[in-house]
C-alpha cells in the first residue's frame, strides 16, 4: 500500500463515520417521534407527582403540607422520595411538583442525586431531544440559605432547567425561600396557593392543551437539523449495570467546518477542520 492510499485513510474514515452518526441519528428521531404519537395521554396516567430533595426535613414538610392540602380540594397527588422512584418513568408522567433543597456546593440532597443525574444527563443528550417530557407541566419551589451564596437554591434552578431542556411545561417561574431570613413558610404558602389556582384553571379546561402542545412539539422537532449544516454533535449515553449508582458514560463529539451540501458532494478535503474526542483517545487533523 502506498503512502498516499494510506494518508487518504483518516478523511475516508472520518466520512464514514459521519454518515454513519447521521443516519442513525435521523432513524432514531424517526421512530421516537412515532412512538410518541402512539402514546398521547389517556386516562389511566399516573396520579401527578409531588417530588421532595431533602436532607434535614424541612424540603420534606414542605411537601408533606402540600400533598394534604390538594388531597383536601379533591387533588389527589402522590408524595415520592426520589430515591424510590425510577427516572425512566418520568415521560409517563403529565404533572410534577418540586420541592427541592440545595446542599453542599449547590447540589441536590444526596435522596435526589441520582434523579438529578438522570435529568441532567438527558438534558445533554442530543438524542433525546426536547419532547421526552412534552406531555409534562411542572412547577418548582427551592429551599436554601442565603448563606451560599451564588448557590442560593440552585439545585432547584438546575431542575427547572432540565425539564425545560427535556420539553417540559414550566407553571410558574421558580419560587425560592431562604431559611435564613425566616420567610420559608410564607413563601411557600404564596407559591402553593399560585400551584392551586392553575391546577383548578387546568382542571375545568380538560387536558386538550396537553395533547396541542405534544404535537406541536413533534412538529418543531422535525426540523431541528435542517440549515446549511452542524456544527457541534456530541454523542453521550450511558449503560446502567445491575445497580443504579453505576454508571459509565461514553462521550465522543465530532467538529466540522463546512455544510452538509459541501459534505455530500464527495470531496474529503472540503471538512476545512475535524476532531474527534472519546475515550478512545483523539484524532485530529
Amino acid at each position: 500500500m502506498t503512502d498516499a492510499s494510506l494518508s487518504s485513510l483518516p478523511p475516508r474514515l472520518a466520512l464514514l463515520a459521519l454518515f454513519s452518526f447521521s443516519s442513525a441519528f435521523f432513524l432514531f428521531k424517526s421512530l421516537r417521534l412515532r412512538r410518541l404519537r402512539r402514546s398521547a395521554p389517556s386516562p389511566s396516567n399516573p396520579n401527578p407527582k409531588i417530588f421532595f430533595a431533602s436532607h434535614t426535613g424541612t424540603s420534606e414538610t414542605l411537601a408533606r403540607r402540600l400533598s394534604h392540602r390538594l388531597r383536601s380540594l379533591g387533588l389527589p397527588f402522590d408524595l415520592v422520595d426520589p430515591k424510590h422512584y425510577e427516572p425512566e418513568d418520568l415521560p409517563k408522567e403529565t404533572l410534577v411538583l418540586i420541592v427541592a433543597s440545595t446542599w453542599e456546593e449547590g447540589r441536590p440532597p444526596p435522596n435526589a442525586e441520582f434523579l438529578a443525574r438522570w435529568l441532567a444527563e438527558s438534558a445533554e443528550d442530543f438524542r433525546v431531544g426536547s419532547l421526552l417530557l412534552a406531555r409534562c407541566r411542572f412547577a418548582v419551589f427551592g429551599v436554601g440559605s442565603g448563606a451560599y451564596g451564588e448557590a442560593f437554591n440552585a439545585a432547584a434552578r438546575d431542575f427547572s432547567q432540565w425539564m425545560r431542556s427535556l420539553g417540559a411545561t414550566e407553571m410558574l417561574p421558580v419560587s425560592e425561600g431562604d431559611v435564613d431570613g425566616g420567610d420559608v413558610d410564607e413563601v411557600f404558602d404564596a407559591w402553593s396557593e399560585k400551584v392551586i389556582g392553575l391546577l383548578k384553571e387546568k382542571e375545568e379546561e380538560g387536558n386538550g392543551k396537553v395533547i396541542g402542545l405534544l404535537k406541536e412539539k413533534e412538529e418543531e422537532g422535525n426540523g431541528e437539523l435542517l440549515g446549511s449544516g452542524w456544527k457541534v454533535m456530541r454523542l453521550m449515553g450511558w449503560r446502567k449495570s445491575q445497580r443504579r449508582k453505576q454508571m459509565s458514560r461514553i462521550r465522543m463529539r465530532l467538529i466540522w467546518r463546512t455544510s452538509l451540501g459541501k459534505l455530500l458532494q464527495g470531496n474529503p478535503r472540503d471538512f476545512g477542520e475535524w476532531e474527534v474526542l472519546g475515550d478512545i483517545g483523539e484524532w485530529k487533523r
